[in-house]
């Protein structure tokens, strides 16, 4: 095992909880549609990226954004922002962020993102059980032509970052 791997499996144990159980924290902040920035209620803050969806891209550092970037910012927002929420981690972390499901009352936030249209079922990562959900929502959301469906031809986020990132 790795220095690295070692201290992605430690660091939620550092951070005073384990993946796989719920926390309860305050969200106090929102970066985009699908990170926030977490404080648990016995632990230090860190960064959240929701498991298993996509939100569309803010412009960054001299970079395009994508169209509905800040409306699904928004929603993540009213969702979320300065609540007490529950808090999974699934173990996994990317680019520093942990990845974690957050529920809001009884609200899946992650999933009512894709529900709302605001982001894509993120295919290549989900697994049982979010992976028949998300993609349902995300299917009925098309149907409905609600949120980012309503643009023409959306492109998800990983193919507009490989075109134009």
């Amino acid at each position: 095992m790795t220095a690295k791997t070692f201290l992605i499996f430690l660091a939620p144990l550092l951070l005073g909880f384990s993946a796989g159980r719920p926390m309860t924290a305050k969200v106090v902040r929102v970066t985009d549609g699908d990170t926030a920035v977490i404080r648990p209620d016995n632990g230090s803050r860190f960064t959240c990226r929701l498991y298993g969806i996509d939100a569309p891209e803010k412009p960054h550092r001299r970079k395009p954004g994508q169209p509905y970037a800040v409306e699904s910012s928004a929603l993540l927002r009213d969702l979320i922002l300065y609540k007490s929420v529950a808090v999974t981690l699934t173990g996994e972390k990317t680019y520093g962020r942990q990845v974690c499901v957050i529920r809001a009352g009884e609200v899946e936030v992650n999933l009512e993102m894709i529900k709302r249209g605001m982001a894509w079922a993120y295919r290549k990562h989900l697994k049982p059980p979010f992976r028949e959900r998300y993609i349902s929502a995300e299917e009925k959301a098309r149907k409905r032509v609600i949120g980012l469906w309503r643009g023409k031809a959306p492109l998800p986020p990983w193919r507009f970052k490989a075109l134009y990132w």
